[in-house]
């Protein structure tokens, strides 16, 4: 269990870090963030080594694709990982990095309901496991490349695009099939 809780920490860890880094955008949201029904381990909002304190807000107002989390499925939420995850090869294909940023971002705010979302379908003991660690690995991998294109150490997506989609396929794979 400590494995799990310290894997889903680090896994958190670098999502805040590759949600608010290379935030840029002059705008501000003054919405609380959302409850997400679990807990992390750590607050949300704190800095990262871009130096984005607690004062940096990040606000998808406008964003392109921009929608609610609010009702979504499990079932959708790996739909959108998938569609998000073609997006984004498809750019880094294009070598449109720059382009690439929003979707990559808006992966990891999905990425962060899966978990919860599989509770409330109630996925439970070994196929919840296989889950977390596929969001896990989701977070670093992903992690990973949102650091490098701002110019961190990481990796470009050609580097980890396998493993990305070895771990969406585990996602896809325990999608409650619809009755």
């Amino acid at each position: 269990m400590l494995r799990v809780r310290g894997g889903l920490f680090l896994g958190c860890m670098a999502l805040a870090g590759f949600t608010m880094a290379g935030c840029d955008s002059p705008k501000v949201s003054e919405k609380p963030p959302a409850e997400h029904g679990h807990d992390h381990g750590h607050a949300h909002g704190h800095g990262d080594e871009q130096g984005h304190g607690h004062g940096h807000g990040h606000s998808h107002d406008g964003d392109e694709g921009e929608h609610s989390h609010e009702g979504e499925t499990y079932a959708t939420a790996v739909q959108e990982l998938t569609e998000l995850n073609d997006k984004i090869r498809d750019l880094f294909a294009k070598e449109d990095t720059e382009a690439a940023d929003k979707p990559l971002h808006e992966f990891g705010h999905v990425l962060e309901e899966i978990v919860p979302l599989a509770e409330k379908a109630e996925l439970a003991g070994d196929d919840l496991a296989a889950i977390k660690k596929a969001v896990e690995q989701l977070f670093e991998d992903v992690g990973k490349v949102d650091s490098k294109i701002h110019g961190g150490e990481g990796v470009t997506y050609a580097e980890v695009e396998k493993q990305v989609g070895e771990a969406i396929a585990t996602l896809t794979k325990y999608v409650p099939v619809e009755k």
